[in-house]
């Protein structure tokens, strides 16, 4: 049923990873016969026109709710993945305030990295964390992504640097030590962290029985 690899990571954690058979849908092909009688191709044209518009007015009325999801064969698969914005990325990327937004800046800067928002070549994107939360769930992005976990296999995590893009309401400072400019802005950046798939039942053959391991998320960074 899937398609076995194995991934060697620098941080010297073995990973395995797995393409998963997906049922495909609308790909069959079907006789069908049409009435080719004067008159009928007219009459077709206007009912499909009629009932393109019929759809058009339903999706409009009923958005479709959007959200970061458990990847095929999770317990939370196309359902909400628990993540955690981790304490690395509140300090880097959370403030309240235009005033908030250049204090924490101000503190990156003297770290001394990274390089780049030191130098004030590079902007530090913030906003509050409810927003940074609200645009991480409201992803249509799976985790783990497609292709790198398998219920074959028993636990399995990874660092992934491009998790999901956000768009977020929020600020962009930018500037050397006692000199940081900050402009409001939204951020449309990557979030990405370590996905874990873990908790889940035991088949017997060192992996998990499908629906039964849940998806955790840590986020620490963000990235063009």
């Amino acid at each position: 049923m899937y398609n076995r690899t194995a991934k060697n990571l620098d941080t010297g954690t073995q990973l395995h990873s797995a393409s998963f058979a997906r049922k495909q849908t609308g790909s069959e092909s079907a006789v069908q016969f049409v009435d080719s009688r004067e008159g009928t191709a007219a009459q077709l044209k206007l009912q499909a026109m009629a009932n393109n518009s019929i759809a058009g007015r339903s999706v409009s009325a009923n958005p479709v709710v959007q959200r970061l999801k458990g990847a095929a064969g999770t317990a939370q698969e196309d359902d909400d993945v628990t993540f955690t914005l981790n304490q690395e990325f509140i300090d880097k990327h959370v403030a309240n305030d235009k005033a908030e937004a250049e204090q924490v800046t101000e503190r990156r800067i003297a770290t001394g990295k990274p390089p780049g928002i030191v130098e004030g070549t590079a902007p530090n994107n913030l906003a509050k964390e409810a927003d940074w939360k609200t645009a991480i769930k409201d992803s249509t992005d799976s985790v783990p992504p497609e292709g790198d976990w398998s219920c074959e296999y028993g636990k399995s995590e990874e660092f992934n640097e491009r998790l999901t893009k956000v768009s977020v309401p929020g600020w962009e400072a930018q500037g050397k030590t006692g000199n940081v400019n900050v402009k409001a802005t939204t951020n449309k950046k990557y979030v990405g962290g370590l996905w874990c798939v873990d908790g889940g039942t035991d088949n017997g053959e060192g992996g998990f029985t499908e629906g039964t391991a849940t998806v955790t998320v840590d986020i620490s960074h963000l990235t063009s």
